[in-house]
């Protein structure tokens, strides 16, 4: 996974995953990118040394930005163990992220719920075809999957329609493992019972980001020394 390094000679390393700076730096042009130009400059070289005064305006700009994003809902796909215990979760943006791909199969994070590709035909109940989506694959969104030793199960969201039982959802592709999670409570190969959709505040979503920029930026002030921003692949 590729990490973005964040360091003030003197001071402590902070790394964070560039997976997480991309998400913020989406969630923040939505607000007007041209109000954060040295924060959207993270990541897009492989280096880049910020002199002190460079630092306390990306300081300043991450505030504000933290401060306009606030509660701002992100759509999360939570998942959960046996019981309802959560697990962990993986977080969308304001497009179309993909959670788990195979030749056959999509399971996407949207702002409409839990958007299902499928390549099959006849198509489950409630998939239909979409615009933009090719010859063959079919949609429907999902406010909670279900998986069991009898297969995976969705219940459909309101804006599809049905009679609110769950649908058959055979083909659908693996969830990724714990490691690509954007938030895991566990570790190893934990049994998911169900993936639900909901939503999680912005600034929670990106809390740690926040919070290692907002501290790198401070020791760089405080130490008056530069700080570097370098992607390791």
């Amino acid at each position: 996974m590729e990490q973005l390094l964040l360091e003030v000679a003197g001071s402590t390393l902070r790394t964070v995953p560039l997976a997480q700076l991309v998400r913020m730096q989406g969630a923040v042009e939505l607000l007007g990118a041209d109000a954060y130009p040295t924060f959207m400059r993270l990541g897009a070289a492989g280096r880049l040394e910020l002199q002190p005064v460079a630092a306390g305006s990306l300081l300043i700009e991450v505030e504000h930005a933290t401060e306009r994003l606030g509660r701002q809902p992100v759509p999360t796909l939570t998942f959960m163990g046996e019981g309802g215990a959560v697990l962990g979760a993986m977080y969308g943006g304001h497009d179309t992220t993909e959670v788990a791909g195979s030749d056959d199969g999509q399971i996407a994070v949207t702002a409409e719920g839990i958007r299902v590709l499928l390549r099959r035909f006849p198509p489950p109940v409630g998939f239909r075809s979409e615009p933009g989506v090719a010859r063959g694959w079919f949609v429907c969104y999902f406010s909670a999957l279900a998986f069991g030793p009898d297969g995976a199960w969705g219940t459909r969201t309101p804006a599809m329609g049905g009679s609110g039982a769950p649908v058959a959802l055979p083909g659908l592709p693996p969830l990724p493992p714990v490691t690509r999670w954007h938030q895991a409570n566990v570790a190893g190969s934990p049994a998911v019972a169900a993936a639900v959709f909901t939503t999680t505040p912005a600034a929670e979503v990106f809390r740690d980001l926040i919070h290692a920029v907002t501290a790198a930026c401070q020791d760089s002030l405080r130490l008056k020394r530069p700080l570097v921003a370098q992607i390791e692949r």
